[in-house]
């Protein structure tokens, strides 16, 4: 394991949840691009996304994989508690770093930076019911 990615998870404050939602991810008032969820937490998330979805969210001279600095993107995405109407979730986030799995595959990860209070209730009885439905399998 890196430095690098052993300074990532002493940092982190929030446990992470295993998912696997679509999600939509671009710069501010831009066009917006497909992404999936793979990790999912109170303070941030990480996504696998494609090449195009890194080109609209990184500016060319910030391409290389590693930590990344001084970019917030909107993010777009639906958790789904058991059989109750999905909750709708848009916020900012902060890229954190991305690394490069092969030509056309990358794992980003965003801390949350701004999210609304209808968006933070959602999250939170989102990531309470996964922690729940976990401890009683």
């Amino acid at each position: 394991m890196t430095r690098e990615k052993r300074n990532l998870q002493i940092e982190r404050k929030h446990p992470r949840v295993g998912t696997g939602i679509d999600c939509v991810v671009g710069l501010p008032e831009s066009d917006l691009s497909a992404g999936k969820i793979l990790d999912l937490s109170a303070g941030g998330l990480k996504f696998s996304c494609g090449r195009r979805t890194i080109h609209n969210i990184l500016p060319e001279h910030k391409r290389t994989p590693g930590m990344v600095t001084g970019i917030v993107v909107e993010m777009h995405f639906e958790l789904q508690l058991s059989d109750q109407k999905a909750l709708p979730v848009k916020c900012n986030a902060h890229l954190i770093h991305f690394e490069r799995l092969a030509q056309d595959s990358f794992h980003v990860g965003v801390r949350f930076s701004q999210m609304g209070k209808a968006a933070t209730r959602s999250l939170h009885t989102y990531l309470e019911s996964i922690r729940k439905d976990r401890t009683h399998k």
